[in-house]
């Protein structure tokens, strides 16, 4: 007698659990942000005082004080990414191409915990390890930022990647809300009796790819040109060409930092 396999529908039941779990925390976040940044806080100040909690600090608290400063950053990414997914005017680079977007947030996620890798790296393999974290990390880092310039050519690259994200709490309650007013006598979105989904409307639709077209229209008209394009490329490339004078010339030597200074003097005066 055979015993029927309830592993698929086991896994499928879970990934709804994990789904109608995230769409509350999504509900929770937009609803009250002030909360989310009174939690960031307390994880961040949570990770400045650690080191000071354990008595003579050493490498074990630094690691652990980098590990908390990382997931409050990361707490910090993933309610920023929340909020701009559900409120499509709380960031400027929502009105950006998809794949540029996802780069930007890949590269804000790599900032928030390259420090994290390197001390893992740092602690498994010593210093050849943390050498080769910060290697690996600079090199994927300096391939996606070459693509979110000399592909898309529309912006500057800034630090961090993701600009701040609009957390007004009146602003987007107002923005989750389902508007019931019409919209020269349409509705602008529908709430579907059986599925329970919220679905715009076509005038609404309408004015979101308006604002998005005038978007794109500035955005063509500061694209970067030649001069900012070569500037950037040495931004970009500025790290790894220190990371290889250092191989070259030693880590003591001031030979690396002189030819990154001089890559800055060339980018800031070309």
């Amino acid at each position: 007698m055979s015993v029927p396999n309830s592993t698929p529908n086991s896994s499928a039941n879970f990934l709804q659990t994990l789904q109608d779990l995230m769409r509350r925390y999504e509900d929770a976040i937009i609803k009250n942000p002030s909360l989310a940044t009174r939690t960031e806080s307390i994880l961040k100040f949570a990770s400045y005082i650690v080191p000071g909690y354990f008595s003579g600090g050493g490498i074990g608290a630094q690691r652990l004080s980098e590990l908390g400063y990382c997931i409050s950053n990361l707490y910090k990414l993933l309610n920023d990414y929340v909020i701009s997914k559900r409120c499509h005017s709380s960031t400027k680079i929502n009105y950006l191409p998809l794949p540029q977007q996802r780069l930007l947030w890949l590269l804000a996620l790599m900032e928030n915990t390259e420090v994290v890798l390197e001390l893992f790296g740092d602690y498994i393999y010593r210093d050849f390890g943390k050498w080769v974290v910060i290697l690996w990390m600079r090199l994927i880092k300096a391939i996606m930022q070459c693509i979110v310039i000399f592909k898309y050519r529309s912006c500057i690259l800034a630090s961090p990647p993701v600009p701040s994200v609009e957390r007004n709490e009146a602003t987007l309650n107002q923005t989750n809300t389902i508007q019931q007013e019409p919209h020269d006598g349409q509705p602008a979105a529908y709430l579907g009796q059986r599925t329970g989904k919220v679905i715009r409307s076509i005038h609404s639709e309408l004015q979101v790819v308006e604002t998005q077209t005038g978007t794109r229209n500035r955005n063509r008209d500061s694209e970067l040109n030649t001069k900012q394009l070569v500037a950037e490329g040495l931004h970009i490339s500025r790290p790894l060409v220190h990371l290889f004078s250092m191989v070259l010339f030693q880590e003591s030597s001031w030979k690396p930092w002189l030819v990154s200074l001089a890559m800055d003097v060339i980018r800031a005066t070309g």
